[in-house]
């Protein structure tokens, strides 16, 4: 998985500017929290660059090898030496608003922030999308409330102690902002 997200990123360096898609609707918050968050960090050391096709060889912790081949958008790629180390930071974390008001359409927005010239390579990519559920029932007790979303099965949740759940009704829209952050450094042989 973090290869394939190693892979995405570092081709996401090609993007030209920001994906968004925005839009307003009339809603009262009723509590919002960060219910999961989880950080990962893959290594891989550069074996090989050929300059000429733009391709390195990195070997990950676990011994396996891989090819990427880097666009010519990717800045920097000059000073990229074999024993370079390939650092990829992989940030999640999902934030549950409830709100009442329509329901959203689902948005997705997407920057890339890649290395000034002449720093060291690196590059940022951070995904933020949102998706909607209607609340089904909820109980006051347990503080379980069961979502419907747009794949039509029920998902039951815990609602977060700063959420007054007796504010929180079968028919509300719960709102799930996902965000995936991914940083890559390059850092130069020890």
């Amino acid at each position: 998985m973090f290869r394939a997200l190693f892979l995405s990123a570092v081709i996401s360096v090609t993007a030209t500017g920001a994906i968004a898609e925005t839009s307003t609707h009339p809603t009262r918050v009723v509590g919002a929290r960060t219910v999961e968050a989880s950080v990962s960090t893959v290594l891989a050391r550069v074996e090989t660059v050929d300059r000429r096709t733009r391709q390195v060889l990195v070997r990950y912790e676990d011994g396996t090898y891989e090819t990427h081949r880097l666009p010519a958008s990717v800045r920097n790629f000059n000073q990229i030496k074999e024993g370079d180390i390939v650092q990829l930071d992989v940030t999640d974390t999902i934030i549950v608003a409830l709100e009442r008001g329509q329901a959203r359409t689902p948005e997705e927005t997407t920057g890339v922030a890649s290395a000034p010239r002449g720093a060291r390579p690196g590059l940022a990519v951070q995904n933020v999308s949102q998706i909607t559920a209607q609340v089904d029932s909820v109980n006051p007790a347990t503080r379980q409330v069961v979502l419907r979303g747009a794949d039509g099965k029920p998902h039951t949740v815990r609602a977060p102690d700063d959420v007054n759940i007796s504010e929180v009704k079968p028919g509300d829209t719960v709102v799930a902002t996902l965000v995936e952050s991914v940083v890559i450094a390059v850092r130069a042989a020890p």
